[in-house]
């Protein structure tokens, strides 16, 4: 499915448009393609990036040469395969590429976006890989090897916690691949992993979930698991049983506020690493985007602000090639230069975005600062 969604005011409004009047619009336009999933299993990535994103179009919708943006919405439908079908007919008039979904797919599209040399930029994946298997892929997010060395470092000699279980969703890339780095490198640090196992082992084990574990000395349970997931564990009794920390993975809170609301009082407490805090002091450019969220009523989640930041990083690259030549671009998004984000400024190397990571503290529907990591 595509969707056509072309912003007709230049702004949202005098008090919330970050974008400066003496832009003289040129009548041309150029075209964003996004490939996102709106539907299934992975819609809050999808849904809640894209809003983010349409947000940075409607507040800075022209470029410095006058050239309007414009978005080509292509739904996966959380799907890996249907979005490796997408790449087909994008390919043949796109511009730049962004995906909006998680690692699973983008390393399924890595090959296809090498061979069409496709400007892409992955604003959600954070599985190591991404931009190792094409010259053509940048991330936005930070990585899930410096995600769980972090976690590890902050759980062994912040919390002076010895020893973790690790549980982890088995079907997925991302998942998995972070649970086990961050055991190995909790390891290495002289920790003791009890326990590694995915959510579908330990819930479909005849021995209740809570009697699972708890057979276990962890002083704490590390989690890369979903929203659903993670509230099967929780109401089976983890990890109360016996009392331990919790410890989860980036966007685990955006995607319980989309997909579990009501189980959000389960997580308060808990200990996540995510790219933002929502007690740290806003740039102008995060400061436009609260604004226009707050008049558009659309919470400013984790995944919201990747989406806002993404649409500003493909619009320095677009600023930068006024002849939108996908050589010029590509190169504009592996090495961007410095941009200013949400609370924080960012900049890629090499397709690696090098960017701050909080450690932070879940109270309610907020993520608030324990420590910030550059």
């Amino acid at each position: 499915m595509i969707r056509y969604a072309a912003l007709l005011l230049l702004f949202f409004s005098a008090s919330g448009c970050e974008q400066k009047h003496d832009i003289t619009p040129s009548g041309h336009q150029v075209t964003v393609d996004i490939i996102a999933p709106q539907q299934g299993v992975f819609s809050a990535f999808g849904n809640q990036a894209l809003a983010g994103f349409q947000a940075g179009l409607t507040l800075r919708p022209l470029l410095p040469n006058g050239d309007r943006l414009e978005v080509r919405i292509h739904d996966s439908n959380s799907r890996s395969d249907q979005a490796l079908a997408l790449l087909d007919d994008i390919n043949q008039q796109a511009t730049v590429l962004a995906c909006l979904s998680g690692s699973n797919t983008v390393l399924t599209m890595a090959d296809t976006i090498q061979r069409n040399r496709l400007p892409t930029l992955a604003i959600i994946a954070t599985h190591d890989d991404v931009n190792r298997n094409s010259h053509y892929l940048t991330r936005l997010s930070t990585s899930n090897s410096v995600e769980s060395q972090i976690a590890a470092s902050y759980v062994r000699d912040e919390m002076y916690i010895d020893t973790v279980a690790v549980v982890y969703n088995g079907n997925n890339t991302y998942s998995e691949s972070l649970a086990k780095d961050f055991a190995r490198r909790f390891a290495a640090i002289g920790g003791n992993v009890v326990a590694i196992d995915s959510v579908e082992n330990v819930l479909s084990d005849t021995v209740p979930a809570s009697e699972t574990l708890s057979l276990t000395e962890a002083q704490l349970l590390y989690a890369t698991v979903n929203a659903a997931s993670l509230k099967q564990l929780l109401q089976a009794g983890l990890p109360q049983k016996p009392p331990r920390a919790l410890f989860l993975s980036d966007g685990l809170l955006s995607d319980m506020r989309y997909n579990k609301p009501g189980a959000i009082p389960l997580i308060n407490g808990a200990l996540t690493i995510d790219h933002y805090a929502d007690d740290v002091e806003l740039s102008a450019a995060g400061t436009a985007l609260v604004s226009y969220l707050d008049t558009a009523n659309i919470e400013a989640s984790a995944f919201v602000k990747l989406g806002y930041e993404g649409y500003l990083m493909i619009y320095s690259a677009l600023a930068a090639c006024p002849d939108y030549e996908r050589e010029c671009i590509n190169d504009r998004l592996r090495n961007s230069g410095r941009i200013q984000g949400v609370s924080a400024s960012f900049r890629s190397e090499d397709g690696h975005t090098q960017r701050p990571v909080y450690v932070n503290r879940i109270h309610g529907t907020r993520m608030l600062r324990q420590v910030k990591v550059y």
